[in-house]
């Protein structure tokens, strides 16, 4: 058994290495296969377009709780936010940041170095730059293709045997252009052959749309990460940065709008305020004016305490009009031989004197009558005096009561028009109130607008970045595609794997008898 098992083994082992033998054979020709799969692969390489890629990594700043924080913004200080970073990758990717880039990197027009069959893009390292001479509008929609020769004394355009000068303006199918050369000084060592290629800027942002790629650093990272690829290292890292910058610059000019948008606002009240203001302060300086009112609660003090002195007076004229006529009264009644009660507060020094003296003579009157008769002349004369003065004293009281009473009319006049006034002095207070409750609430927005104007005007000074970055995209020398060792082991391969294969089908296909064996 064991010995069967060795001759099979034998047998195997011969056959495999008669196997090798064979194909040996053929060696020129699978070496042969293998140079020319990678020949074709080296030439493949040397005139394939490279594509190089560039990548920066940037942190979306959350501008929520940044900037200039005032005392009506104390409740910001404690609110939190977190950056929506889906969001921040489309608006990395829209159009319109992209148009921005593509209009500040000039990158509707390329520039090629034209070899013998290959061209190469030279993005910013071209000695020249083109500007097209129309609106933009029209800029936009040209598509051209223009081929030139950098000479020492200037260039040619597509062939033409006409000698075009740097920086004048040309015409080539319908469109207007001038080429400026960037150093004057380098162009004996940056003459050749060169290719211009202008596309439509819609055609350049979806172009640069697809080349961009943005994503989070990590599944927890508030970073991302913009890669670009193009056909050149430093084109590829231009996009990139540039991408970052205008979303950053973006984002900047966002917020100063809103902030300048808040300034215009509140300069644009401010008018309507002052006019308020003044609209108000002249109603208030009217109705004072018409209601005769320098200051309100000194003015109702005034008011107040001549109208107790006015009441003071009145009811003193009242009271002496009072006792001029009790006086009067007691006069008409009283006898000769009677005295007339004195000292009881009139005011009029006439009357006390005449009252003085017909009470002296009341008394002369008693005295005498102890000594002499009723009739006796001298008692006689004295009654006769005595009764001409009573008749002055009632003439005098008559007079003084007039007068008490016509000032009593006119106090009472001057008293009815101050309680008039004193009881018009709430409905006066309520009308100034009514006027101060509006100055005061148009001076409080006065206020308020004012501070949230030096809000604005202090945040848009000192306006926060939209970004940080992180790390700058830097050109690298190598490129992402062709990818030389998969290319030459791929080749390598084939060129093996074909003259093997087919060597293989000769063999399986042969059917002639070659040796004894067979």
């Amino acid at each position: 058994m064991q010995s069967t098992e060795f001759q099979e083994n034998a047998s195997a082992s011969i056959d495999i290495k008669e196997l090798v033998y064979k194909y040996l054979s053929f060696l020129h020709w699978i070496i042969l296969g293998a140079v020319l799969a990678l020949a074709v692969a080296f030439f493949y390489l040397r005139y394939a377009p490279e594509t190089y890629q560039a990548s920066n990594v940037i942190k979306i700043l959350d501008n929520n709780n940044s900037g200039f924080k005032m005392p009506t913004d104390a409740l910001s200080f404690f609110s939190k936010g977190k950056v929506n970073l889906e969001n921040e990758t489309e608006v990395l990717q829209s159009s319109l940041l992209i148009e921005r880039v593509v209009d500040e990197l000039d990158l509707q027009n390329s520039y090629y170095s034209k070899g013998t069959i290959k061209e190469t893009e030279i993005a910013s390292t071209a000695p020249f730059f083109i500007q097209w001479n129309d609106v933009p509008e029209k800029v936009n929609e040209i598509e051209a293709m223009l081929e030139i020769e950098v000479t020492p004394k200037g260039y040619y355009l597509d062939h033409q045997k006409e000698l075009k000068s740097f920086g004048k303006p040309y015409e080539f199918d319908g469109n207007n252009f001038s080429i400026y050369l960037k150093d004057a000084s380098k162009t004996k060592k940056n003459s050749g052959t060169y290719q211009i290629i202008k596309t439509t800027k819609e055609h350049t942002i979806q172009a640069v749309k697809k080349s961009l790629a943005v994503s989070p650093v990590g599944k927890q990272s508030e970073l991302l990460r913009l890669t670009v690829t193009a056909n050149h290292p430093d084109k590829a890292a231009a996009i990139a940065n540039m991408l970052a910058k205008v979303f950053d610059d973006d984002g900047i000019k966002d917020r100063q709008l809103v902030h300048k948008k808040t300034i215009d606002f509140v300069n644009e009240r401010f008018g309507f305020l002052f006019k308020e203001l003044d609209s108000i302060e002249s109603n208030k300086a009217n109705y004072k004016q018409g209601q005769q009112i320098a200051d309100f609660q000194a003015d109702a003090g005034a008011l107040l305490a001549t109208k107790s002195g006015t009441d003071v007076e009145l009811n003193q004229a009242k009271t002496q009009a009072v006792l001029s006529g009790i006086l009067i009264e007691t006069l008409s009644k009283t006898k000769l031989n009677e005295l007339l009660p004195a000292n009881i507060g009139l005011e009029q020094v006439e009357v006390a004197a005449l009252i003085n003296q017909y009470n002296d003579l009341v008394l002369q009157q008693q005295k005498m009558l102890q000594s002499v008769g009723e009739n006796h002349p001298d008692l006689v004369e004295l009654r006769a005096t005595q009764n001409e003065l009573k008749n002055n004293l009632k003439a005098s009281l008559a007079t003084y009561k007039k007068v008490l009473q016509s000032k009593i009319n006119s106090i009472g006049q001057i008293s009815s028009g101050q309680s008039q006034q004193y009881a018009a002095l709430p409905y006066q207070e309520k009308a100034i109130r009514s006027i101060e409750r509006q100055q005061e609430i148009k001076e409080a927005l006065y206020i308020i607008l004012l501070q949230k104007r030096e809000e604005a005007a202090v945040n848009l000074a000192i306006i926060n970045p939209s970004i940080k970055m992180v790390d700058l995209a830097k050109a690298s020398s190598l490129p992402i595609s062709p990818k030389k060792a998969i290319i030459y082991l791929a080749a390598l391969l084939l060129g093996l794997g074909i003259p093997i294969g087919i060597i293989y089908v000769y063999f399986l296909l042969d059917t002639k008898i070659h040796s004894k064996k067979d």
